[in-house]
């Protein structure tokens, strides 16, 4: 068998961990219990159609680290989140902040068709 150029080594590495390892550099959560995530609060951002009744305007954590979700139960499925709409009052006092929040993570199948930040329970300042 012959040896492996060492100029592909680089790339065979980083294909074999792309492939075997994305969800290591992503935080995994629970979906059925209350949830604390960090980052920061963005927006508010507005997405959907008028037309059709799905425009939502809202404000979004910018999570630190991805967040691998996957609710078997919805229509969501799996999906690789950065940036989690939330479903709450008085979030803009937050806007460019760094906080952490403590809520729960839901599919949101009518309206988005993804996951989204509702029942905050608690949101504090963060470094």
């Amino acid at each position: 068998m012959k040896n492996i150029n060492p100029f592909y080594y680089q790339p065979l590495i980083l294909l074999s961990l792309a492939i075997s390892g994305s969800a290591a550099f992503s935080q995994s959560i629970a979906l059925s219990a209350p949830s604390e995530v960090m980052g920061r609060i963005i927006g508010p951002i507005t997405s959907g159609q008028v037309e059709d009744g799905t425009q939502i305007k809202a404000y979004h954590l910018k999570i630190d680290r991805p967040m691998l979700l996957n609710d078997e139960k919805t229509s969501c499925g799996t999906q690789r989140i950065k940036t989690l709409p939330i479903l709450a009052e008085n979030m803009g006092q937050y806007k460019n902040k760094r906080v952490k929040i403590s809520a729960s993570i839901q599919c949101v199948e009518v309206r988005l068709g993804t996951y989204a930040i509702e029942n905050v329970y608690s949101v504090r300042s963060a470094k």
